[in-house]
């Protein structure tokens, strides 16, 4: 798209990061967990660290290890070697063994959307929801009970992460963030269909090349009016300011 080449830069890594994370190891995340946990997972099959206290545990994965890497494990159907990889990781991986069976099992199948054709579908919008929710429940923050509440909190953290959301402010950061996903998701569409696009119209000339003309002063006006629209500075008394 070519909103991904604004100034901000934050639609396109939010678009590599999906990309990486739909196409490639789950090591190229920015963060390194993953990837150390992948290493560590490596070692313990390929170093005498296998031989941990847990004798058991280490000999389970000893199993698994076997099922995958035998002849059994190279099937005609790759597929199904493939997906008991990914149960592997979600049993081996620290934060699979909670007390909730459920919410492991859940995050699986979170996972698989992801990483399965199925999540490639014609609707990119649900591949980026999916990714979020992946993120919710994969993130150190997302383990409370309530997974209403992990992907409320998906979505204040995606509002002070953003390159301009770090204010002091939280309703201000809050705001912001509730203008992003009016301009981004299909709840853009609402009832008021032109106020919708007006935004969608203002916030287009703002982030894409046009809006970095030589003529700043127009760019400058026009950066008004989206914060006139989009900040709380919209709600004063005086409406004259929100129109210009």
């Amino acid at each position: 798209m070519q909103r991904a080449n604004s100034s901000s830069g934050f639609y396109a890594r939010q678009r590599l990061k999906t990309y990486d994370a739909l196409t490639t190891s789950r090591a190229n995340f920015s963060s390194n967990f993953y990837a150390r946990q992948r290493q560590k997972t490596y070692d313990a099959f390929t170093t005498p660290r296998a031989n941990s206290s847990s004798g058991f545990y280490a000999r389970q994965r000893q199993k698994t290890y076997d099922a995958l890497t035998t002849s059994r494990a190279n099937s005609s159907s790759g597929f199904y070697a493939r997906q008991r990889q990914k149960t592997y990781d979600a049993l081996t991986t620290p934060k699979a063994n909670s007390s909730s069976g459920f919410y492991a099992r859940q995050r699986l199948k979170t996972y698989d959307a992801l990483t399965t054709p199925r999540a490639k579908s014609s609707s990119g919008f649900y591949a980026r929801q999916r990714q979020k929710t992946y993120d919710a429940l994969t993130t150190p923050r997302a383990n409370s009970s309530s997974g209403v509440y992990a992907r409320q909190r998906l979505k204040t953290y995606d509002a002070f992460t953003t390159p301009r959301a770090n204010f002091s402010s939280g309703l201000y950061a809050r705001q912001r963030q509730k203008t992003y996903e009016a301009l981004t998701t299909p709840r853009a569409n609402s009832s008021s269909g032109f106020y919708a696009r007006q935004r969608q119209k203002t916030y287009d000339a703002l982030t894409t090349p046009r809006a970095n003309s030589s003529f700043g002063f127009y760019a400058s006006q026009r950066q008004k009016t989206y914060d006139a629209l989009t900040t709380p500075r919209a709600n004063f008394s005086s409406d004259f300011y929100a129109r210009q």
